[in-house]
């Protein structure tokens, strides 16, 4: 007996009820497969990211200097800021080759519809940041009514080098000096500002959010942090430790994207099991028959089985796909709601990812058909045949 032609034959009775639960298994599918991506990804890049900079220490008041940028793009105000002061005895304190002070700002446009990211930088910056390519020049003095752009806010100004725009949530006019390549980072969003006008604009005169600090060699690295650290109010996160920081910062997005897989697999799964319950029920006659020819409880439950595994091997094929093909897109768009996106891809599905993902399915799957196998077993030939 033929179970498996036998399964596939009865799927292919109900083309639609048997492609919309195809469509349910491949959206637990490409969901798993995204996530699963998003995990592997997420923190390569981010290690990636950090591994290429120039900055091996961060130092802030607010211990990892993303959570307070975070804070502030979320509208709260830090209790407490770093100063200049702070940051030139960290460009003295032995073993320092660089150090660059930041300040993180944002302006609300009266229009509405979001916020303005503004990054004060010293000149140190750029020697820190050597993945940036900048177009343009730097600024002509620090405390010039010039900016820097990243590649989408040139976009939204549709500036060009050279250019003079107006920023409305700041009501002010800037010429723009330079603007950034893309870098598929947060950079991408910023508003560069010298540092003194940065710190004139939003009344900070004098603070700074915090200070990159870049070791003579790595050996120095202990030596520097423990000199660093006997500044006042200084909390200093080596870029290693950092990451770690970060990750805990999107640890609840995280948290968020795994309840809406769990919620998509219970979907797809009841629906799965629904389809083979009613393929069970509208099939009682046929399998009373094949009772009376022979065929046993175990090679029913086996073909209801063999037509989960169909389904589920379908729907991982076209879910896969799917997450391939549609990767990119996914990608800008957690981009876009996350608190802090490195530069590099945010998804790096692999094969393991795709076998992993398709495993789960199919014991998800094989989970789904046990109830509707176990009724398949117990249908009754006689009494099938007397009630129909």
């Amino acid at each position: 007996m033929n179970l498996a032609g036998m399964a596939v034959r009865n799927l292919a009775r109900h083309p639609i009820r048997t492609g919309l639960t195809v469509l349910g298994v491949a959206c637990a599918g490409a969901t798993v497969f995204a996530i699963l991506g998003f995990d592997r990804g997420y923190e390569r890049a981010l290690r990636d990211e950090l591994t290429r900079t120039g900055v091996h220490l961060f130092v802030s008041t607010e211990g990892c200097p993303s959570v307070a940028a975070t804070m502030l793009i979320r509208g709260g105000e830090l209790p407490r800021y770093m100063t200049d002061a702070h940051l030139a005895e960290a460009r003295t304190t032995p073993g320092v080759r660089l150090a660059g002070g930041y300040l993180i700002a944002t302006g609300i446009p009266p229009e509405g519809g979001g916020i303005d990211l503004f990054f004060g930088i010293t000149e140190e910056v750029p020697r820190l940041k050597p993945e940036w390519h900048l177009d343009g020049a730097w600024f002509s003095a620090p405390d010039a009514a010039e900016a820097i752009l990243g590649a989408t806010m040139a976009e939204r100004f549709q500036a060009a080098i050279g250019s003079s725009i107006t920023i409305p949530s700041l009501a002010r006019e800037v010429r723009v000096v330079g603007i950034l390549e893309r870098t598929r980072s947060q950079d991408d969003q910023f508003i560069f500002l010298p540092i003194q006008t940065a710190q004139r604009w939003f009344r900070k005169d004098g603070k700074l959010t915090a200070i990159g600090v870049q070791a003579e060699s790595v050996e120095q690295i202990p030596a520097v942090k423990t000199a660093l650290e006997r500044m006042p109010d200084a909390y200093v996160v080596p870029a290693e430790a950092m990451s770690q920081e970060i990750l805990t910062l999107v640890g609840g997005t995280k948290a968020l994207m795994t309840a809406v897989v769990g919620i998509v697999l219970v979907v797809s799964i009841l629906g799965l099991a629904n389809t083979l319950i009613m393929a069970a029920m509208e099939r009682r006659m046929e399998f009373a028959v094949l009772r009376c020819v022979g065929a046993s409880p175990g090679q029913l439950a086996m073909m209801t089985v063999l037509e989960a595994a169909v389904i589920a091997l379908v729907g991982v094929i076209v879910g896969t796909s799917a997450g391939w093909i549609g990767g990119g897109i996914l990608d800008a768009w957690i981009r876009r709601h996350l608190p802090y996106a490195p530069s590099g891809d945010l998804l790096q599905p692999d094969l393991m990812v795709t076998a992993m993902t398709g495993v789960a399915i199919l014991i998800l799957a094989l989970a789904a058909a046990l109830w509707p196998a176990w009724r398949t077993a117990r249908i009754a030939p006689l009494e099938a045949l007397r009630h129909g």
